[in-house]
């Protein structure tokens, strides 16, 4: 089905305006088969993702190019130093990230996050902390993820993706090699394809996801 990219851009400029996170009338939106591209500038960084968000929930949107720009109000903007110390103590609050093992540097109002952790939850909890900050101008995640011995089950997450009421998983298969998983497939929405990433990010022993599902409307 030919994906009309008029009324996709329409539908994005309503999702935008919809939702009161983000202040559309600073964001351009250009569409080329279903290939969103965000331009323009926000006042904070939770704002550009909240953007993005938007654009996810829209139907026929098959991926999306986030150039968005973050200018930050000159009442908003923090010393590196004290955005350092927002950052740790911001890890530090949340038990499900290994602090102990992340290590923070701040330049110019961008956050480097570096490390290793043990599941990819963890590295992801870390980024989403970090979001939030008031201050943050942008997030750089370098934590690695050095998954336990062992492999992760590829039998296991298609059982997990066929009782997922997220998502339609009859035209996806999974592959493993060593730590990777890599999906494949195609689904009829955005979030279908997010939905079935995160689930195979949860399987234990997983270093990396390649998600090569289409999004491809039947």
């Amino acid at each position: 089905m030919a994906i009309d990219d008029k009324r996709l851009r329409d539908d994005l400029r309503r999702e935008l305006a919809w939702d009161p996170r983000v202040e559309a009338a600073h964001i351009g939106i250009a569409a080329d088969d279903g290939i969103v591209t965000l331009t323009g500038h926000v006042g904070s960084y939770p704002e550009k993702f909240a953007a993005e968000e938007a654009a996810r929930r829209v139907r026929g949107v098959r991926g999306i190019a986030q150039e968005i720009v973050v200018r930050l109000p000159e009442e908003a903007k923090t010393s590196d130093e004290e955005l350092a110390a927002r950052v740790v103590r911001a890890l530090e609050w949340d038990e499900s990230v290994p602090r102990h093992r992340i290590s923070v540097a701040v330049e110019h109002g961008i956050i480097r996050l570096e490390g290793a952790v043990s599941r990819a939850f963890e590295r992801n909890e870390a980024e989403l902390d970090v979001r939030k900050i008031r201050g943050v101008n942008g997030v750089v995640n370098r934590i690695l993820v050095e998954p336990e011995s062992g492999v992760p089950s590829a039998e296991a997450i298609e059982r997990a993706l066929q009782r997922s009421n997220e998502l339609d998983a009859r035209d996806l298969t999974v592959e493993v090699s060593g730590n990777d998983v890599i999906l494949r497939g195609h689904v009829r929405h955005w979030r279908e394809r997010e939905a079935a990433e995160r689930i195979a990010w949860c399987a234990g022993r997983v270093r990396r996801v390649d998600n090569a599902i289409a999004v491809a409307a039947k």
